[in-house]
C-alpha cells in the first residue's frame, strides 16, 4: 500500500475535495438530526470552515497534505512538527478508501519520522471512533480525555 501512496501539498484548488472528505466523516452523524439536505449541507460547510480556522489558529506551521493512493485523492492530513512533539492534528480518508491499510500505513510513516527526530507523536481521536483501535494496535498509549477526545502519544523508544 505504501507504495501506491502519495503525499502532495494541499492548494486551495483543493478546498472543494477537503469539504468532501471531511463532509464524508460527518455525514452520518449530522443526518440523523433529521434535516432537509439544504440545512445539513450548511451545517457540515459551517463545521468544516470552523475547524479549518481552529486548526489555523492552534497550529499556524502545520502543514495540510492531499493523501493519494495509486494517483487517486483518498483523504487529507494535517500535521504539526513542534519543538516538543510530532502532532497528527487531523486525519481523515473518503469512505471507499477507508480499510484498505492506508491509515496504517500513514500512522506508520509519522511514526517513522518521530523516530528519526527523536520526539513522541500525538493526537486526538474521538472517544467512539473505530480509529482509536488502530492507534492502539500501533502503539499509542492513551493519555488524557477531554470530551468527546482522548488524547494519545507514541514515543519513539516504543517502536518494536
Amino acid at each position: 500500500m505504501q507504495s501506491l501512496m502519495q503525499l502532495t501539498q494541499a492548494g486551495a484548488e483543493d478546498d472543494e475535495f477537503l469539504y468532501r472528505v471531511y463532509a464524508s466523516t460527518r455525514a452520518e452523524e449530522f443526518a440523523a438530526l433529521g434535516l432537509p439536505e439544504s440545512m445539513l449541507k450548511s451545517m457540515l460547510r459551517m463545521q468544516f470552515e470552523a475547524q479549518r480556522h481552529s486548526y489555523a489558529l492552534q497550529y499556524p506551521a502545520a502543514e495540510q497534505r492531499i493523501i493519494q493512493v495509486g494517483g487517486v485523492k483518498a483523504g487529507y492530513w494535517i500535521t504539526h512538527d513542534g519543538t516538543d512533539a510530532l502532532r497528527l492534528v487531523y486525519v481523515a480518508l473518503l469512505p471507499e478508501c477507508r480499510n484498505r491499510g492506508t491509515g496504517t500505513a500513514l500512522i506508520r510513516r509519522l511514526q517513522r519520522q518521530a523516530f528519526e527526530r527523536d520526539k513522541p507523536l500525538r493526537l486526538q481521536v474521538p472517544d467512539n471512533s473505530p480509529a482509536r483501535r488502530l492507534y492502539q494496535r500501533l502503539g499509542f498509549s492513551e493519555t488524557g480525555f477531554e470530551p468527546p477526545y482522548v488524547a494519545m502519544e507514541w514515543f519513539p523508544d516504543n517502536e518494536g
